[in-house]
């Protein structure tokens, strides 16, 4: 066995591992079963690339092409771990079956019309047997590579949505933006394109040795990285507090254009309830600095001022003419200019300054604050005098 086997062997047991973890510990969340689905069926394929070169499948063909079809599987998984991840209120109906149905096609023709000979098992060995796999299965690789780009474009799409979303409801979005899946679905598109550079030079009889290591070194690297941030991010994401958030976001329609005026018209809000309730948010905001609080919510901020969320939320949209994270956010960074000017407070770092007045993180703030002022907190702090 040599290291990249090694290496594959190591990600599979991982791979079975996180994803019986993530299973018993947070089944809860729905978009965790498609998670801890994807782990088994990642587990397998890493087995698969480790058992092959020893001749494991040397007279299992069947059990090969098997295992391999599954890989049709993949695409639609990432997809709809992402989708459930996002909006945690969709349920599964019959048509979401549908995603499966390559799958159950590729098995079709397998049984019934390509039921393979004891020699395609050793694929990537010979030219020979190279061919003999081709004029079976020649079709195969490009469908697998065309379904799963798919698939990820429009995970990263809903991923984009998901970011927009999230800004009507949060005013922190540190542990809800999930940038680290974004990255793990580019990182699955890296494999993609590793994947069929691999079979361009199978096709042109230029690759030499093993055959696919690259792709199977990136996929297991995408098994590590997907089990274990989908793991320690499902803590936060399983939280009743949070769904019920997101929920808000769908119910409100917070995903639509900010500025369309059918989001907001079966509100009920007048002219002049909409200038009474700005006026009592902006009162609210003055007197008690809700904003210090970096995990205030859409609904929080709602049942402190005594509107509904969706009322709040066109309050903020269409009456001010913010999202609810530009509109909290320029509440702290105001809070933060006027402390970081305050000769009291000249000891405290910026970074503390900034914690105290709601921000989460620091990455965060210095983008935010930028964003406000045009400038970094440590110039705006040397260019205005303390008074």
């Amino acid at each position: 066995m040599n290291l990249i086997d090694l290496l594959t062997l190591v990600a599979s047991v991982h791979g079975f591992f996180l994803g019986t973890l993530i299973l018993h510990k947070y089944r809860d969340l729905v978009a965790n079963r498609f998670l801890a689905s994807m782990l088994f069926l990642q587990a397998v394929f890493l087995l698969q690339m480790s058992l092959q070169a020893s001749g494991f499948f040397s007279n299992r063909p069947g059990l090969l092409l098997f295992i391999i079809g599954g890989a049709l599987l993949m695409g639609p998984l990432h997809f709809l771990y992402a989708r459930h991840l996002t909006r945690p209120g969709v349920k599964l109906v019959p048509r979401d079956l549908l995603h499966g149905l390559p799958f159950l096609l590729y098995q079709g023709l397998i049984i019934f019309l390509f039921w393979p000979s004891s020699d395609v098992s050793l694929v990537g060995t010979s030219p020979e047997l190279n061919d003999a796999w081709m004029q079976r299965f020649g079709y195969y690789h490009p469908a697998l590579l065309i379904q799963f780009a798919t698939y990820l474009l429009i995970t990263l799409r809903i991923l984009q949505k998901h970011g927009h979303r999230v800004q009507t409801v949060f005013s922190s979005l540190e542990k809800v933006q999930l940038t680290w899946l974004r990255n793990i679905t580019w990182l699955a598109l890296c494999i993609l394109v590793g994947y069929g550079l691999e079979i361009i030079l199978w096709l042109m009889g230029n690759a030499k040795g093993e055959y696919f290591v690259v792709s199977s070194i990136l996929l297991a690297l995408y098994t590590f990285a997907m089990g274990y941030l989908g793991l320690f991010n499902s803590e936060v994401l399983s939280g009743n507090a949070l769904r019920q958030t997101l929920s808000i976001a769908e119910n409100t329609r917070a995903g639509t254009d900010e500025s369309s005026p059918a989001r907001y018209e079966k509100s009920g809000l007048n002219r002049v309830d909409l200038a009474t309730y700005q006026s009592r948010l902006l009162a609210h905001m003055e007197a008690e600095s809700p904003q210090a609080d970096s995990g205030l919510t859409l609904d929080q901020l709602a049942g402190q001022v005594g509107l509904s969320p969706h009322n709040l939320s066109e309050v903020i949209n269409r009456g001010l003419g913010q999202n609810f994270f530009d509109f909290v956010n320029g509440y702290r960074v105001r809070d933060v200019q006027s402390r970081l000017v305050a000769p009291e407070q000249s000891h405290l770092t910026v970074l503390a300054l900034a914690l105290e007045s709601g921000f989460a993180s620091k990455s965060t703030f210095n983008s935010i604050f930028k964003k406000h002022t045009g400038l970094t907190p440590t110039a705006y702090r040397k260019t205005n005098p303390r008074a």
